[in-house]
């Protein structure tokens, strides 16, 4: 089985035979044993079969893209590193979920930061205590969100 990285070895007890490779690829491999004759008995006794899982790390490349949200945020790209990845149609299927999760920008931030621009701001920031729902609307991000206040703290630059 030359090329293919596998070796057979076979025992008879009794008569020959012939092996030839029916398929082979990196996780099994078939082999057809044939009698030399056509009479008599062929007894085998052991068979050992060696190999060595062939892995190809070559690139490659697996894509998917959303129209709709390219025409509305532009085109951002993302690449996932799955250089140990073989199976293709399960790295479709992470790219398909990935897509889903990241087309379309939510904006939401676990905590905000409020900068005092001017008096007005400062006065209604000042004016916020423990528990005020505040409302937060930002369209570069698509950010439209109520958010809790949890803590303030004030400093002077």
């Amino acid at each position: 089985m030359a090329g293919r990285n596998l070796s057979l070895v076979i025992a008879f007890t009794q008569g020959s035979a012939t092996a030839s490779a029916g398929s082979t690829d990196g996780q099994s491999a078939t082999f057809t044993l044939t009698n030399n004759s056509s009479h008599n008995l062929c007894i085998v006794s052991a068979i050992t079969i060696r190999g060595q899982k062939l892995t190809s790390w070559n690139a490659q490349e697996v894509s998917d893209t959303d129209a709709a949200s390219i025409a509305a945020y532009g085109r951002f790209v993302e690449r996932i590193d799955a250089r140990l990845l073989e199976d293709t149609i399960f790295a479709g299927a992470i790219i398909q979920a990935e897509l889903l999760r990241h087309k379309d920008p939510h904006g939401l931030a676990r905590s905000l930061r409020l900068m005092n621009r001017d008096a007005a701001t400062l006065a209604h920031m000042l004016a916020l205590t423990m528990g005020d729902r505040i409302t937060v609307v930002e369209t570069q991000t698509a950010m439209n969100a109520d958010y809790i206040v949890r803590r303030r703290a004030a400093r002077m630059a």
